[in-house]
């Protein structure tokens, strides 16, 4: 009996000390005797994958632009190649309802050009040369709706509507609303020649919804090809100091050969042509 109790605490010691043994080891060790080691807090930053934008990563302005435009093609064609040739994404604004306004839509869309109606609009001295169905301010809203309809048909694939003349319509509140709110409607822009220091071209687009943008220089007042060359250069600052601007020439054969000049040079420096739709578009978008 004496021997069974004895062998009976032996083994109990042994087993607790089994177990004494075993605690310390998967306390402080694991298998193969080696310490476990616990991670240290790292300062390392976290990887940014390359396709990731950063916030913190400036994205580049955009170049300094040039949107140009030539005004009043419908009366010839002869002129197109050599505009096409030139390399650079010419707006056309078309006269309406003349005997080649559909041909020079025909070719902008074979070109892959813009075109807009250059829309006849009052200017403060009527003169005999006004075009048929120009725009007047005693007119209804109507009889202009009636015009501006007939004249989009015209000018097919308008992007816009410039006013050609219009020193007095484009000052005249009620005139631009009605305009803007068609244009609004069909999802139409507006470039505003500028022939009046007075025009509200600007807030009457801004009410009613439609873009708008001012032309920064007429390039063609003088038909001189060193004066067209100036003027152009004139521009090319205009853009470096606004980001962007917009030049107005007409459709006239010393526009032209002064553009084949001076073209290249402006492609050779900082400033690019962009499509005037384009350049709206993003003006608006960042006016959201």
């Amino acid at each position: 009996m004496y021997k069974r109790l004895m062998l009976f605490a032996l083994v109990t010691v042994a087993l607790l000390s089994f177990i004494m043994v075993l605690v310390y080891l998967f306390s402080g060790r694991v298998g193969g005797g080696k310490p476990v080691k616990v991670p240290e807090p790292t300062t390392t930053q976290p990887r940014v994958r390359a396709d990731v934008p950063s916030s913190n990563v400036k994205e580049e302005p955009p170049a300094p632009a040039i949107a140009l435009v030539l005004d009043d093609l419908g009366y010839g064609e002869k002129l197109l190649q050599e505009i096409a040739a030139l390399g650079i994404p010419v707006t056309l604004a078309v006269l309406p309802d003349l005997a080649f306004s559909s041909r020079v839509c025909d070719f902008a869309d074979a070109e892959g050009l813009d075109t807009i109606l250059h829309l006849p609009m009052e200017p403060f001295e009527v003169t005999s040369g006004l075009e048929k169905n120009t725009i007047m301010t005693d007119m209804s809203d109507r009889e202009i709706l009636d015009i501006l309809d007939n004249d989009l048909a015209s000018v097919k694939n308008a992007k816009g509507v410039s006013n050609h003349m219009g020193s007095r319509a484009t000052t005249d509140e009620h005139v631009m609303d009605v305009i803007m709110g068609d244009l609004e409607r069909r999802g139409l822009f507006f470039l505003d020649s500028y022939t009046s220091a007075s025009s509200v071209v600007e807030a009457s687009a801004r009410r009613m919804g439609v873009p708008a943008i001012k032309r920064g220089l007429f390039i063609d007042n003088q038909l001189d090809r060193e004066y067209i060359k100036g003027q152009m250069a004139k521009l090319a600052e205009l853009s470096r100091k606004n980001g962007y601007a917009v030049g107005i020439g007409h459709y006239r054969q010393a526009t032209v050969e002064a553009l084949k000049e001076v073209v290249p040079e402006i492609l050779g420096s900082d400033v690019v042509f962009v499509r005037l739709p384009e350049l709206i578009g993003r003006l608006d978008g960042e006016n959201e």
